[in-house]
């Protein structure tokens, strides 16, 4: 199933979201891959240095909602990775934990973590924009700061 771009997050511009690669691992080279996270470097920089600037609470809500999604997309990514190092490419019999590299297997783990982290980071975003989201719905019932009010 190709991935399409879908409006995830309600109110929110739409995004694609690759939960699943678009291609299968092995179709994507080392190059591609050091070139596509040196580009979400720079995006993440960007970020960075817009974040200040934020309008108001809902283009709030709908970035972090945005990073969510990246998270869970980081998350997956770092798992295919961290299966990838101790995979052996060069047979079809199953490895046994001696076969493998010890440097391989501490990558394999630090990347499991990182994967876990990014997934903790996916729900703390969730619930960051849960509550930008309440706090959006509140502010339609308060009155703004000319209206008049009776004592």
């Amino acid at each position: 199933m190709a991935d399409q771009p879908r409006e995830r997050h309600a109110g929110c511009m739409s995004i694609a979201t690759h939960t699943q690669p678009s291609q299968p691992p092995a179709a994507t080279p080392a190059p591609q891959l050091t070139r596509l996270t040196a580009m979400l470097e720079q995006v993440a920089s960007d970020i960075a240095s817009t974040a200040p600037e934020t309008g108001s609470i809902r283009d709030l809500r709908c970035a972090i909602r945005h990073l969510e999604g990246a998270c869970e997309n980081l998350a997956a990514a770092t798992t295919s990775m961290a299966f990838a190092t101790t995979a052996d490419t060069t047979t079809t019999r199953a490895r046994t934990a001696t076969d493998v590299n010890p440097a391989a297997k501490a990558a394999s783990w630090r990347l499991h973590h990182l994967s876990q982290t990014l997934a903790v980071s996916r729900d703390a975003c969730r619930a960051v924009a849960e509550v930008a989201e309440a706090f959006d719905a509140s502010k339609l019932d308060l009155p703004n700061a000319n209206t008049p009010t009776t004592v």
